[in-house]
């Protein structure tokens, strides 16, 4: 996961010749994308990203990949900025032949707290902008156009089939240090993404190794590991347990 910000063709050659599939961040059409990325001083962050996406999508291609299963998918942040950009988000996503558009709600916490009064909003206003384009996506579906709401897809999923699409944020428990681990670019090891935002804000509380000195045994068996698994284990836990 990139949001190609330092992204080179050295390392992007590396990662397609050692079969690495990437997913990047895309917001939305570039008013909206450089609005939310607008710490990348002297850069245009929607046009970089694009030209990256673009540079992964034809390398897949000429190492012989199938161009359905290596491209370069997308996340999105959703910020107050996102309200009046649904339908173009959506269609941005159509345009780039992304199948997924995963909506979800900032989470008020990291460096997002030090903004939120410009890019947050209420559980209300999110749930509005969520109808809004999770209506677009089913119009867009009955026209004849292969898009998916990830959020929709994944709770349908877990509601109406014996399966479950196993997303580490609603697993239970949840998926922190066992479905997944964050490495941060100085070699700090987390229990997921969410731990490493806190870390940048000034707390490692959920540090779980140090690349090239914890092995991987004592950071799944670490004791945050471990606390978080049953704190999340939703079977135990009042009114989670019953639903």
């Amino acid at each position: 996961v990139t949001n190609m910000t330092f992204m080179t063709e050295e390392n992007a050659d590396w990662l397609m010749d050692n079969e690495v599939l990437v997913c990047t961040s895309l917001d939305g059409p570039a008013e909206v994308h450089n609005f939310n990325r607008a710490w990348t001083k002297g850069q245009n962050a929607y046009d970089s990203v694009v030209k990256w996406m673009d540079y992964f999508n034809e390398g897949y291609v000429a190492r012989g990949k199938d161009a359905r299963l290596w491209h370069v998918d997308a996340l999105m942040t959703t910020t107050r900025k996102s309200f009046d950009y649904s339908q173009e988000i959506v269609d941005l996503y159509i345009s780039r032949g992304i199948h997924t558009v995963h909506l979800r709600p900032l989470n008020p916490y990291g460096f997002a707290l030090n903004t939120w009064e410009k890019i947050g909003y209420s559980a209300e206003e999110y749930l509005d902008f969520y109808a809004r384009t999770l209506d677009y996506i089913i119009e867009k579906n009955r026209e004849g156009v292969e898009i998916v709401e990830g959020t929709a897809a994944t709770f349908l999923m877990k509601m109406l089939t014996p399966d479950d699409p196993n997303f580490v944020d609603i697993r239970s428990p949840c998926g922190a240090g066992t479905g997944q681990v964050a490495y941060n670019y100085d070699g700090k090891i987390f229990t997921c993404d969410e731990a490493r935002m806190v870390s940048a804000a000034g707390n490692d509380f959920f540090q779980i190794g140090q690349l090239g000195t914890t092995g991987y045994d004592e950071m799944i068996q670490h004791p945050t590991v471990r606390a978080m698994a049953v704190a999340s284990l939703q079977d135990s836990l009042p009114g989670c347990d019953t639903c």
